[in-house]
Order: structure tokens, then C-alpha cells, then sequence
């Protein structure tokens, strides 16, 4: 893919979910640090993109293991990398995009959650445990597992604000915008 994405600049086409979803800064991150031209095709929600891309309409799609790991699985869609650092669970033989020759291409589904910026330290500490409990059941973590996922260990203001940081700086240099 790399190959042809260079020696045809603009020829490979991605489907999105639209302007500035997530797919599109993925792909949008990958044109970036491959240093190749892509073609983005957006389109209104996942589903239709995914449905093309499995119909041969538009050649790739950068989805979240969840949503394709079904089609995956049934031998409709193949994966070409996963833009995690290390290999998926679910998915352990294929290649990481640095293994494919992307370093430094990360993209994370992740899902956080949220409460009011004026919740009391006691209340905020309880949902914390509350819910590192719930992750931390067999069932819960064999589920999230199974889908492609996992349960973050890391510090989450200095994941957000890594992640605002990076986005902020990928829309600008490539002039997204939702339009």
C-alpha cells in the first residue's frame, strides 16, 4: 500500500465517517508521517463508509477494532495494521503501523468518562473506584478485550492533553475543517 500510495500520489482513496472524525485524522496522521498523498472520501457515518469500503468502492478505512473485527473475522475485510504501539489481543498477527513502516503512527480509540468539572473530590473519587472495579471483573475485562480493547493504566489529564496537543497540531498542518 505504501508503494503505491508513493509511486501514485492522490490515486488511494479513505473513507471517513466525515470531516474531522476520527478516521479522517487518522488517515490524515498517516498521509503526515508516511509522507504520502491520499484521496479522502467522506462520508456520513461509519456504516456507510465501512459498506463501501467492503463493497470495493474505496480502497481503505482506518475503523476501530470493534466495528470491523466481525467483518474481519468472516474474511470481508482484511486488516493491513493496527495504529496501536504494540499488536491487539484480538488481532495478534497483524502488524503494528510501525512494523508496516509508519513509526510513530498511534491512534487510539478511547471512551472516557466524564463528570461535571464541579464534582467534589470524595464523589469523583468513588465513581474512579467504582468503575476500576467494574473494568477489573473477569467478565468486563475478558468482554473489552474481546472486542480490541483495553482498560487504560495510564495518567488520563496527561493522556487528554497529549492527545488534544497532537490533534490540535494535525488539523492545523493539514487544514481540516468540518466543511
Amino acid at each position: 500500500m505504501l508503494r503505491l500510495a508513493r509511486a501514485k500520489p492522490d490515486t488511494l482513496a479513505y473513507a471517513s465517517s466525515g470531516n474531522g472524525s476520527a478516521q479522517h485524522l487518522a488517515g490524515a496522521l498517516f498521509e503526515q508521517l508516511a509522507k504520502v498523498d491520499l484521496t479522502h472520501v467522506p462520508y456520513r457515518g461509519g456504516g456507510p463508509a465501512m459498506n463501501d469500503v467492503m463493497g470495493g468502492q474505496v480502497p481503505l478505512f482506518f475503523a476501530n477494532v470493534a466495528s470491523g473485527l466481525g467483518q474481519i473475522q468472516s474474511g470481508r475485510l482484511r486488516p493491513l495494521a493496527v495504529t496501536a504501539a504494540t499488536r491487539c489481543r484480538a488481532l495478534p498477527d497483524v502488524q503494528t503501523m510501525a512494523e508496516a513502516g509508519v513509526p510513530g503512527h498511534e491512534v487510539l480509540e478511547w471512551n472516557p468518562i466524564l463528570a461535571p468539572a464541579g464534582i467534589t473530590p470524595a464523589v469523583r473519587d468513588k465513581l474512579v473506584a467504582a468503575v476500576a472495579r467494574a473494568m477489573g471483573d473477569a467478565e468486563v475485562l475478558g468482554r473489552v478485550r474481546a472486542l480490541g480493547g483495553d482498560v487504560f493504566t495510564g495518567h488520563p489529564a496527561q493522556f487528554l492533553k497529549a492527545q488534544q496537543t497532537l490533534w490540535v497540531r494535525v488539523i492545523k498542518e493539514r487544514g481540516i475543517t468540518r466543511e
